[in-house]
């Protein structure tokens, strides 16, 4: 957006070219800086003779020109950019700036005279030149790289941008992939743990029963039987010559 500073400078080289000829390409944009910010690009799309250019907002501005690079031109941008609609807040994606960056390298080639059918021109442009004056309101960018990609710093780091979104958008769904897997292992683990503790708790329930001893004492019942004192054990003892079985044992 500001250029390499990352801020909006009124020193020329950072935000702004030196003048619009430098700025905007000119008729030859080799060993120029066009595309350098936005902020730059914008000025010269909306720049003229005058600066009453009403291409940008439909009606004229005031006192909009490129001049050189400085406190006014600053001032330039910055009435450029008010009239600017907000957009609010809103979530940017890979997508949208693979959208936004079609439409702009769309533009590049639309509606152009035949002597600038090659060339890298943004704007209404009339002929192969761009100056923010007598040829405003236009943007002549550098030729297009051996590789096929754009020699526009701003462009580069949207293009970084889109990169950095599909990296982390790639990350996120491995991320969800591990983190889904993680929770499939933590069920099958948590119902083998439930499964062992309900066999354990079968096994208690179903346990052989503890067997009762019998005593090995005799009851008086049992002494009561033997009527001879031989047969009566102790701890029964026999009463002398009894006769009466309910009275031998005592």
């Amino acid at each position: 957006l500001f250029g390499k500073t990352g801020k909006h400078s009124n020193t020329a080289g950072d935000t702004y070219a030196n003048s619009a000829e430098n700025g905007c390409g000119d008729n030859d944009s080799s060993g120029k800086s066009p595309g350098n910010s936005l902020y730059s690009d914008l000025l010269c799309l909306c720049s003229v003779s005058g600066g009453a250019s009403a291409s940008c907002t439909g009606t004229a501005l005031s006192s909009v020109e490129y001049g050189d690079g400085t406190q006014t031109t600053q001032a330039a941008g910055t009435k450029i950019a008010a009239k600017c609609p907000i957009a609010g807040k809103v979530q940017v994606t890979a997508g949208e700036l693979r959208h936004a960056k079609s439409i702009f390298t769309t533009a590049l080639k639309a509606d152009k005279i035949q002597a600038a059918a090659d060339a890298n021109i943004l704007g209404a442009a009339g002929s192969k030149q761009c100056n923010g004056a007598a040829a405003g309101n236009c943007v002549y960018y550098k030729d297009t790289r051996a590789d096929g990609t754009l020699d526009i710093q701003w462009l580069t780091h949207i293009d970084d941008a889109i990169a950095k979104f599909e990296t982390a958008d790639a990350e996120a769904a491995v991320n969800n992939r591990i983190a889904a897997q993680a929770a499939a292992l933590k069920g099958t683990a948590l119902a083998a743990y439930l499964q062992a503790l309900e066999g354990d708790a079968k096994k208690l329930t179903t346990a052989t029963a503890i067997p009762v001893l019998s005593s090995t004492t005799p009851s008086t019942s049992d002494c009561n039987k033997h009527q001879s004192k031989d047969k009566c054990k102790e701890p029964c003892k026999r009463d002398g010559d009894a006769t009466d079985i309910t009275k031998n044992a005592h």
